[in-house]
């Protein structure tokens, strides 16, 4: 499932932009000068494309990644990159190993990946994989997805607890063909912990349907996370779901002017005090964009109670960005990073907020057919030890689409 975007027409300043000087100011808020580093364009084949999650890193300062399409079977890689910009591919999908991987990826304290792809695998409906960090090699299959009613097509990436288990979400499949979440043991057994679609209304459950982003998981073991469609008025829901498969809405979003719509593969991120940060692709403000808003960012507390922290396209002409799919980084007093899919220079931004609604930009991304950068980020920020921030972005870098097939990219405040 990919998400639908607004089609809006806005002139494109055609000021030349240096990568290595600050980003002059337009109608945002007052930021200091960032540095922006591409560190890898995707070129296709037999290099990757498409990067729709975010990045890992291990502990010699090395990035792992995955791209949707690209490699030697053009069905999706694992990709390496360092913060100098060293790049290679530590694995080509074939499609029996699994196709097109959307997900973020996890490391554990031996340097192996694990992650999810889209489809392939035995039944073509998706996999869980891991592989060793540390250079070329195969992938090891821990699990092909059946359909029903385990789940199918997985979008999200994993969770993995202190025993080596793992969490995820199936965007389809289950007993109403509306999501799953599952667990998988170490010796590869899968448990379906929850089958949304319990609750009808009309089409999609009130419990919520058709997870797209990554879960989050507490001290306790229950686990955090979004859906883009159901509840209570079909757009989408804030829930959690315990170790014994019990699940709880906190949130139905309503969409409008008042509340957010649509979180599509933004994971939450939970704080020391149990409270909730997201955002959502769109609802907010009713600027005429999808949903009647552009998104907003939003907190939802243990118990429920849901605000929104900042409208996005409160700006002229979308300054502040617009539409975010990445999800929020919680970084040192209260200050949250991510990135939006459009505004700024109209091809997305990287974005700073308070827990007080104070939005600042860091970086406005400008399509690199004209300038150098990319554009679209789809995925989550990480920030190293240093306060520089590693992401992707979908389109953009120097590929020869005329959008570009994406890039791996460094921003110093």
């Amino acid at each position: 499932m990919r998400p639908r975007f607004a089609v809006r027409k806005m002139a494109i300043l055609s000021a030349a932009l240096a990568l290595t000087v600050a980003l002059a100011m337009i109608t945002a808020p007052l930021a200091q000068a960032q540095t922006y580093t591409p560190l890898h364009s995707f070129t296709g084949i037999p290099d990757g494309q498409w990067p729709y999650g975010g990045l890992v890193g291990d502990s010699n300062g090395n990035y792992y990644g995955t791209s949707q399409g690209g490699g030697t079977s053009n069905v999706g890689t694992v990709f390496e990159v360092n913060a100098a910009g060293t790049y290679s591919i530590v694995h080509s999908f074939r499609g029996a190993d699994g196709k097109f991987p959307s997900s973020t990826l996890i490391i554990d304290s031996q340097g192996v990946l694990y992650g999810t792809t889209y489809a392939g695998g035995a039944a073509g409906i998706g996999t869980v994989f891991k592989l060793q960090a540390g250079g070329q090699g195969e992938v090891t299959v821990l699990y092909s997805f059946r359909g029903n009613p385990d789940g199918r097509f997985p979008v999200a990436g994993l969770v993995m607890d202190a025993s080596g288990n793992l969490y995820g979400v199936t965007s389809l499949g289950g007993t109403h063909n509306q999501g799953t979440v599952f667990k998988l043991d170490g010796s590869g057994n899968e448990t379906v912990l929850y089958s949304f679609g319990t609750g009808m209304v009309g089409t999609k459950g009130t419990d919520g349907a058709y997870p797209l982003a990554s879960l989050v998981m507490d001290p306790q073991g229950n686990l955090y996370g979004v859906t883009t469609g159901g509840g209570a008025h079909g757009l989408g829901t804030v829930f959690v779901v315990s170790q014994t498969g019990k699940e709880k809405v906190l949130h139905s979003f309503t969409g409008g002017s008042n509340d957010g719509a649509a979180p599509y593969y933004a994971a939450l991120t939970r704080d020391s005090s149990g409270n909730l940060y997201g955002t959502t692709f769109a609802g907010g403000l009713p600027t005429g964009g999808y949903i009647g808003g552009e998104g907003v960012a939003f907190k939802v507390t243990a118990s429920g109670k849901e605000s929104v922290l900042y409208y996005f396209c409160s700006l002229n002409m979308c300054a502040d960005g617009d539409h975010p799919l990445g999800g929020l980084l919680q970084g040192p007093n209260d200050v949250f990073y991510g990135t939006t899919v459009w505004g700024g220079y109209y091809f997305g931004t990287i974005f700073s907020l308070t827990t007080s609604g104070q939005e600042n930009w860091l970086w406005y991304f400008t399509n690199d057919n004209y300038y150098a950068d990319g554009s679209q980020p789809y995925g989550p920020l990480i920030q190293d030890k240093s306060g520089a921030f590693y992401g992707t972005t979908r389109a953009g870098g120097s590929g020869y689409h005329n959008d570009g097939l994406g890039q791996v990219f460094k921003v110093v405040p």
